[in-house]
Parts: structure tokens; C-alpha cells; sequence
């Protein structure tokens, strides 16, 4: 899978979390590559994708929320 299916689909899951769930890369993309993890930390950062939070780090895992 490219990495823009990859990123799109990673937008998709997020998008149909329910709110208050929460999330790390590895439970809306299985395999995805460390660069995709930077993208979707800097785009919650900007508010590029809407409605989710940066909790913070769990156990070496960067979690989010859906908001």
C-alpha cells in the first residue's frame, strides 16, 4: 500500500471513531511506516484533522483521542 492510501486511510478510521475513543497509529493503520506517525501527530498539532487530541505518551505510544 502507498503511502497516501496509507494516510487516507488513516484519515478515514479517525474520522469514524466515535468521540472519546482513543488511539495510537498502529489501531487505525496496521504496519504503517514511522513518517506516517510524525504526519498525523503534526496534523492534530495544526488542527489539519478536526476533532482529535494529542493526550500524550503512553508507554512509548503517541495516544489520541477523538473528540
Amino acid at each position: 500500500m502507498s503511502y497516501k492510501a496509507q494516510e487516507n486511510l488513516m484519515r478515514s478510521v479517525i474520522s469514524s471513531l466515535k468521540p472519546g475513543e482513543k488511539f495510537c497509529l498502529k489501531d487505525v493503520v496496521s504496519g504503517a511506516p514511522p513518517q506516517l506517525g510524525t504526519t498525523l501527530f503534526k496534523e492534530v498539532r495544526n488542527g489539519d484533522i478536526p476533532n482529535v487530541k494529542y493526550v500524550g505518551k503512553i508507554n512509548g505510544v503517541e495516544q489520541y483521542e477523538k473528540l
